[in-house]
């Protein structure tokens, strides 16, 4: 097993997050961003087969927001496992996602291909969220 030192390492500097920057502080003295980022690095040790991924990107200034994603989606496909991503965000659910579900109150209303949802909705829900983007 890896020390905990070589971890915060290899995930720290995927995530930009410099060891002596991080390895010490409380979570208070972070920004919403870095806490984003340690978060993700704290969830990527176990090296997970399933990542669930809430609003995950919800802290992050676009150019971060952007530069995670990418890393997340080639963190997935090098290393095989499958995310659940958990947003409100219709314009990166339609980025970054293969599959779509959509909810109201609480239950599945429609599922099915990112192009199908996106292009064709069937649900009267799924009409209303894609007339409102």
């Amino acid at each position: 097993m890896e020390s905990i030192e070589k971890i915060i390492n290899r995930w720290g500097n995927i995530l930009h997050l410099k060891e002596d920057h991080f390895l010490n502080r409380k979570c208070a003295n972070l920004s919403g961003g870095q806490r984003q980022r340690v978060a993700i690095a704290r969830s990527l040790i176990m090296e997970p087969k399933l990542l669930i991924a809430d609003e995950i990107s919800s802290m992050l200034d676009p150019s971060t927001k952007a530069n995670t994603l990418r890393l997340l989606k080639g963190l997935q496909n090098s290393r095989g496992f499958a995310m659940v991503y958990i947003t409100h965000d219709i314009l990166l659910a339609r980025k970054i996602a293969d599959q779509v579900y959509i909810m109201h109150e609480g239950k599945i209303v429609e599922k099915g291909s990112c192009l199908e949802i996106f292009d064709h909705p069937k649900s009267e829900y799924g009409k209303l969220l894609m007339s409102c983007r």
